[in-house]
């Protein structure tokens, strides 16, 4: 937990620097850094074109491609690799233009986790994920970041589809049978976050 106080009168409030950007601007930059260690993959090796990911901060999409690396020198002369991952909004793959691309800078991996260059910003980039939701006055547990691509092998699967306000949404049944569906999913695809009721 971080405690912030308002500054005294004539003090000048100092703002932590969350990406090299805001260094530039002048906000304060501790000066710590996340590596990739050399022998671990890092960005390149983990994020690829066509998979889907989502932000903490509740943006995301498809992956059209990752960027770099690109070397941050710091003060103290060490070299900070870190790459960019470009995404398109997951209903345009496929037949996007370049106003849809969003671009995540300042990304490394540590421990298989995409992070954020600066060790301050705490933001992270997870592919997929399954959530619990409320649709209809009824809780379900609904899969998010798939492609297109992958309707009909999700179904195939056990998992049922609606469209709800123009979105086509997963859902994996709540009767007896669910479990089997959630097995089924889990040994095909790899689950990297579950998020709690919405």
């Amino acid at each position: 937990m971080q405690i912030r106080r308002k500054p005294r009168p004539g003090e000048k409030r100092q703002y932590l620097s969350h990406s090299l950007y805001s260094a530039e601007l002048r906000a304060h930059d501790p000066g710590r850094y996340r590596s990739t260690p050399s022998d671990a993959p890092d960005v390149a090796a983990l994020v690829r074109a066509g998979m889907v990911i989502r932000t903490s901060y509740s943006t995301g999409g498809t992956v059209i491609g990752v960027e770099g690396p690109y070397v941050h020198v710091a003060p103290d002369g060490r070299d900070y690799p870190h790459f960019t991952i470009v995404y398109v909004p997951t209903e345009r793959f496929g037949r996007h233009g370049k106003l849809d691309r969003n671009w995540i800078n300042e990304c490394v991996a540590v421990d298989g986790r995409i992070l954020k260059l600066l060790e301050d910003n705490l933001d992270e980039f997870i592919e997929g994920a399954v959530s619990g939701v409320r649709v209809m006055n009824d809780y379900r547990v609904e899969l998010a970041g798939f492609t297109d691509g992958m309707r009909d092998r999700l179904r195939s699967l056990g998992l049922f589809s609606e469209m709800i306000a123009g979105k086509v949404r997963f859902f994996i049944p709540a009767s007896d049978g669910g479990q089997a569906v959630l097995s089924r999913l889990i040994k095909r695809h790899r689950i990297v976050d579950v998020t709690g009721r919405s």
